[in-house]
């Protein structure tokens, strides 16, 4: 991640991520990425945003928040999807915090 911390509201933030299988790092050539988010508490609500190839070599994808987005403190959730052609893989579920504001 870009920031140390991630606030509620907060607008411009990148998350960069690094897709890997296992150690090895996913070339991402030919192939589209989406970011799937899970809000706290809501469990099984996702929400799909189509994340931008930072890197295609290097397996760096990244997703900007846009205003509004970020609207609720806690433990999130995210997961890549990564789709070439007809195939398509997830990565691991990961988490991050959203914390309140002063």
């Amino acid at each position: 991640m870009s920031a140390s911390e991630i606030h509620i509201l907060d607008r411009g933030t990148t998350l960069r991520v690094t897709v890997k299988d296992g150690t090895k790092t996913v070339v991402l050539s030919a192939s589209t990425a989406d970011f799937i988010f899970t809000k706290p508490p809501s469990h099984g609500t996702n929400y799909i945003k189509s994340a931008t190839i930072a890197n295609e070599v290097g397996g760096i994808v990244s997703y900007t928040f846009e205003s509004g987005f970020l609207d609720t403190v806690g433990t999130w959730q995210y997961q890549v999807r990564v789709t070439s052609g007809t195939s398509q893989w997830h990565s691991d579920i990961n988490k991050f915090i959203v914390y309140r504001n002063a």
